[in-house]
């Protein structure tokens, strides 16, 4: 759903007119973002896995990842086996002279480093996790799927009543989010962290 439509959408839930001097466009934009990613760290949803095809090059070894690359499922050579996962420092004892097919897969930070370092040019398949970025007009959309924008609309709904002081009816409300991520089957025991945006999960008891 378009970033115009959601922001409609939770106008008419909460009853948030146009002209609203405390709710503007801009601040319901970002109570948007925060939802947004509220949902997506409540659970490990598969609409966030995707597929990069990475051009491999004879005698290079390292390649970037996706910029929205935040977590790696699984690095293959089109339907081979996927590779075994290396530490830097397993993939440094190979060295980048030793070259042939990638058997195996080392991650620096954004950097995908092959192992052995192909002897061909040809395209290797990461498999990752993305991660929700801010959106940048009406016309963006989150990566969430339809039954989603529900969660996203009852998580913006905390932070409007925050904002307007309404605190009475924010239980409620994060109660509703809560109920539509376990429908979801994800994750509902994170708090909403109304000063950095998200969610943040309640400190574990200690083992005694």
């Amino acid at each position: 759903m378009l970033r115009s439509a959601i922001r409609t959408a939770i106008r008419a839930r909460y009853g948030i007119p146009d002209d609203d001097g405390l709710l503007t466009a801009t601040i319901l934009d970002g109570f948007i973002d925060r939802a947004v990613k509220r949902v997506e760290l409540a659970g490990d949803w598969q609409w966030l896995e995707t597929v990069e095809s990475v051009a491999t090059v004879d005698g290079t070894a390292t390649y970037p990842v996706a910029v929205s690359y935040v977590r790696t499922i699984s690095v293959r050579v089109a339907e081979a086996t996927p590779m075994v996962k290396l530490t830097i420092d397993e993939a440094d004892h190979w060295g980048q002279t030793n070259k042939g097919i990638p058997k195996a897969y080392a991650l620096d930070g954004r950097l995908l480093r092959l192992v052995p370092t192909p002897n061909t040019v040809g395209p290797v398949l990461h498999r990752f996790v993305r991660t929700e970025t801010a959106l940048a007009s009406d016309a963006a959309e989150p990566l969430c799927p339809e039954p989603w924008i529900e969660a996203v609309i009852a998580a913006a709904g905390v932070f409007v009543y925050r904002r307007t002081g309404e605190l009475d009816m924010v239980g409620g409300t994060d109660a509703e989010y809560k109920a539509i991520i376990e429908s979801l089957g994800g994750r509902s025991d994170g708090e909403a962290d109304t000063t950095g945006g998200g969610f943040k999960v309640p400190a574990a008891e200690p083992k005694g």
